[in-house]
């Protein structure tokens, strides 16, 4: 027997982000985004930011047969906002800085500067201290 309160991730609440995604609701937070989708529903069946971000994350949610179309729908209005900013990029479009700041900050794989890791092998023992040390001087830079 299940304990709790009933999920309010329902027909009604996927329906409502449906909705917003499909109105083209791009480059806004996880909390506009809640409020847009409550904004199109009851009181009563509004949810809090907190059970939003707990669905994003699958915390209780793998007996609600709703759930797997709720990630579908986040997963397409992610691939649907990076698309958008991607051709933009491309366009070269005035203003293609603030998509590729949006880009570089929503999105971790496009984000350089969090990349602690080169995709390189190398065998450092096949280098003399000299050329490490200059290796080291220019990465430092």
């Amino acid at each position: 027997m299940k304990k709790g309160r009933p999920t309010k991730l329902t027909p009604e609440a996927l329906r409502a982000f449906e909705k917003v995604i499909k109105d083209n609701v791009l480059f806004c937070t996880d909390a506009e985004l809640v409020w847009l989708v409550n904004d199109q529903l009851p009181e009563a069946s509004r949810f809090s930011y907190e059970a939003f971000s707990k669905w994003k994350r699958g915390k209780r949610q793998s007996d609600n047969v709703f759930y797997t179309d709720f990630v579908r729908l986040i997963k397409k209005a992610l691939i649907a906002e990076k698309i958008t900013l991607l051709k933009t990029l491309k366009s070269g479009t005035d203003n293609w800085q603030s998509r590729a700041w949006i880009l570089e900050r929503k999105f971790d794989e496009w984000n350089i500067k969090n990349k602690a890791h080169v995709d390189v092998d190398l065998n450092i023992e096949n280098f003399s201290d000299d050329q490490l040390t200059a290796i080291l001087k220019r990465l430092i830079k």
